[in-house]
């Protein structure tokens, strides 16, 4: 727990959406100026569905990998008869 609030887990999610909104910044500010301030603000909330969203008790990112790897089964029965 970080301050009794998050997990080290959601910690490192909200690090990293404020890491990517901060390179943003930088990387569009000599386009953008006072503009850059904005997309640099969306793109350091990226890192909060990953924080608050928890569908079926699991976290965001657990959800999305165990659904990705469901939808890769294969959708054939291996066993069936070939017919002659």
């Amino acid at each position: 727990m970080v301050g009794g609030i998050f997990n080290i887990n959601q910690f490192f999610w909200l690090l990293g959406g404020l890491g990517l909104g901060a390179l943003m910044l930088i990387l569009t500010f000599p386009l953008f100026g006072k503009g850059a301030l904005f997309i640099g603000g969306l793109f350091s909330l990226s890192g909060i569905p990953f924080v608050v969203i928890k569908p079926k008790d699991l976290t965001l990112f657990e959800y999305m990998k165990r659904k990705r790897k469901f939808k890769k089964k294969t959708k054939y029965l291996p066993n069936e008869r070939k017919i002659n």
